[in-house]
């Protein structure tokens, strides 16, 4: 097993992995610093940490944007970076332990672990935050924020930057707000070599997952039954969790993009969509694999599977440098067009009739085949942007056939290098 850049002191007071290396949190704040114009602030905010009922919380998952720039995993804390002498500068403000929290919550980072993580110097109480920023601000040609937005989102995410945004908008009229989100998915669609280890880690775990899990199954099995060896596998590991909710779907339950229910049995002649990714220091993987239930695919399960497979064998090499994800899908698209001709899914006939808008494939296939890996399981993406090298995408397609009650979909976690695709899930061979 390749090793991993860590050290192996924990930095956080919760935290379940080993410290990441803190050169990553320095490199990414410098990148950050060569796409901001002299002379503004620059303001990063945690997530909230937020309700459930009564006086119930929801785990507490940190915006990914705050990690990248600090590498603490904690609520109530605040980057800002302000502009002196030619460069950028960061303060890092924490909440500070009580003995109440740290009776009921458990401590917090002191300022030395903050300073140990994140490898900023100045760390300071979040109280000290307002009065420091006003008088900053004074001077600033204006300041950039943290914002959660993204195209495919299904609702609107008012966080903790959002809201600082819309106060300063407010404070401030004259001094202009903008949102980082273009600076940092910029930055953030290229990995650097500590990311990649540590999303290779995260790809380990759950191979050794799936290999653990895939002998298992059985006929007769709830697929929440699956879903608990699954997590056993990965926490025993250190992974910090699911990087999303698993899929673990049996029949048509396997037509069904993002189902979660995972309530159903397995019968004898199924197929089990297994589509599950480990987290590891807060870095995603993303696989799909498909199982026969009871051992053996029927002659039309396997002809389905084994034109997924030929599908996934030739977007991998449509992974080309310089190529947008917008051309790649274009031509994929053409692929999975000829392989339901194949399938008898489709006719030539439907095809001279289709919308070009909505290629007829899109029924069968109606999901991209691609998408950026890293901190989110969906990472940050500019879809105009050319494929570059360290770049981290998913390879995912499908072929869902509803009327025939099942659904395939194959997917392994791919890093562009100069040199050539690195399947970083190829050992997960079902």
């Amino acid at each position: 097993m390749k090793k991993i850049s860590l050290n192996e002191k924990k930095h956080g007071p919760n935290t379940r992995y080993g410290a990441i290396n803190r050169a990553l949190f320095t490199g990414n704040r410098a990148r950050l610093e060569s796409h901001l114009p002299a002379g503004w602030l620059v303001v990063v905010q945690s997530n909230d940490l937020l309700p459930t009922n009564g006086d119930g919380t929801m785990p507490f998952h940190q915006n990914s944007d705050f990690f990248y720039l600090t590498g603490i995993d904690q609520e109530e804390t605040v980057l800002l970076l302000y502009y002196e002498g030619g460069s950028y500068h960061p303060i890092l403000f924490i909440t500070e332990t009580t003995p109440k929290k740290a009776v009921w919550e458990g401590p917090k980072y002191t300022y030395d672990e903050a300073r140990e993580a994140s490898g900023i110097d100045e760390v300071r109480p979040l109280s000290d935050f307002q009065a420091l920023f006003g008088e900053l601000m004074e001077g600033a040609k204006g300041v950039y924020v943290n914002t959660n937005e993204y195209p495919q989102a299904q609702a609107e995410v008012i966080g903790r930057g959002s809201r600082f945004m819309a106060w300063c908008r407010t404070h401030y009229p004259k001094k202009p707000s903008r949102s980082l989100k273009e600076a940092m998915t910029s930055l953030r669609m290229i990995k650097s070599p500590l990311e990649i280890d540590l999303i290779r880690r995260a790809c380990q775990i759950t191979a050794h997952a799936f290999k653990e899990v895939a002998p298992q199954v059985r006929p007769n099995m709830y697929e929440y039954e699956i879903e608990a060896l699954f997590s056993a596998s990965i926490l025993r590991q250190g992974s910090d969790g699911f990087a999303y909710a698993p899929i673990i779907a049996s029949g048509k339950n396997s037509c069904t993009l993002h189902y979660t229910a995972n309530n159903q049995i397995g019968k004898q002649g199924d197929v089990l969509l297994l589509d599950v990714g480990a987290r590891y220091s807060r870095y995603a993987s993303d696989v799909t694999r498909v199982l026969p239930i009871g051992g053996a695919f029927t002659e039309r399960q396997k002809d389905v599977y084994q034109a997924v497979h030929r599908i996934m064998e030739e977007a991998k090499k449509c992974l080309v440098i310089g190529r947008t994800l917008r051309a790649y899908h274009r031509e994929v698209g053409q692929i999975i067009q000829e392989e339901l001709l194949k399938l008898g899914v489709l006719t030539q006939a439907m095809i001279e009739k289709q919308d070009p808008q909505r290629p007829a494939y899109q029924k069968y296939c109606m999901h991209g085949i691609s998408h950026h890996l890293g901190l989110d399981t969906h990472d940050l993406a500019d879809p105009k942007a050319p494929l570059a090298p360290g770049m981290v995408l998913t390879v995912e397609p499908g072929i869902y056939l509803p009327e025939e009650g099942f659904g395939i979909r194959l997917e392994d976690d791919i890093l562009l290098r100069e040199e050539g695709l690195e399947v970083l899930t190829e050992e997960i061979a079902l």
